[in-house]
């Protein structure tokens, strides 16, 4: 008795990414609110700022790199129109 090889059977491709017909948000009666340029904010009023380092540098959280990171808030303070409460290193990107 011959046995049959078995057969490779062929999969479906349904694809997630690039551009597709009918994809995205249809427009509708009320439009999104635009972006708009940002109120200045008074010097006294604390903010959140996220700074994101290029791909393919280091982890910010290197020895090397924390000391120099450190080094730089520290030089910053000392000008006096900078002030620093927390920040939060992570391998590739700063919450100050």
């Amino acid at each position: 008795m011959s046995r049959r090889l078995p057969q490779q059977l062929e999969l479906k491709h349904y694809g997630w990414g690039g551009k597709r017909p009918g994809a995205g948000r249809k427009p509708g009666p009320n439009p999104r609110v635009r972006h708009l340029s940002r109120a200045a904010l008074a010097s006294r009023h604390p903010c959140h700022v996220t700074l994101k380092v290029r791909p393919g540098v280091p982890s910010l959280r290197a020895v090397r790199l924390v000391r120099e990171v450190e080094r730089s808030f520290s030089r910053a303070c000392e000008r006096g129109d900078f002030r620093l409460v927390h920040y939060s290193l992570q391998a590739n990107h700063v919450h100050l």
